[in-house]
């Protein structure tokens, strides 16, 4: 991970003071108890549209200097079909978030891209490529690199 990155969850109070990217993780936790799907999902959308007005806010008022924040969605392997239908459902949430923001607030300089992935290692390059100013020009992406690519 580049020094400049934070990871937060989402529905932390806070968006980071220093720092160019924050990484807010969209991955489902483990549950002690059965999953109420929609509220699994309206909950955890209502709190990450909420993380982005505060950024939105925090990056007018001059207090943070994130101008990059991914939605890193982690697939671990789920053998629960429920629990892979919430991260299905979360995902495409975070593309639809993550693209209409991009419109909206192209002139504030803020890029907002999603990451879903399987491997860490491909992860973590992923989101050094996406910290770097060389990745400018890369906003309202989604980078699944849940696949192999060939040659």
């Amino acid at each position: 991970m580049p020094a400049s990155t934070v990871i937060r969850p989402s529905g932390s109070a806070d968006w980071p003071t220093s720092g160019t990217q924050a990484v807010v993780s969209l991955s489902p936790q483990p549950a002690d108890r059965p999953i109420d799907f929609d509220s699994a999902i309206t909950d955890t959308v209502t709190a990450l549209v909420e993380d982005l007005r505060r950024l939105v806010e925090a990056r007018t008022a001059g207090t943070t200097e994130v101008n990059s924040v991914v939605l890193y969605v982690e697939d671990p392997d789920l053998h629960d079909q429920e629990a892979q239908a919430i991260l299905e459902a979360l995902f495409e949430a975070a593309r639809g978030i993550a693209g209409s923001l991009t419109l909206e607030l192209a002139s504030t300089g803020l890029r907002i891209n999603v990451v879903r992935s399987r491997d860490s290692a491909d992860a973590a390059a992923t989101l050094q490529f996406l910290a770097a100013a060389d990745a400018a020009f890369v906003a309202g992406a989604t980078l699944d690199l849940r696949q192999e690519m060939t040659a």
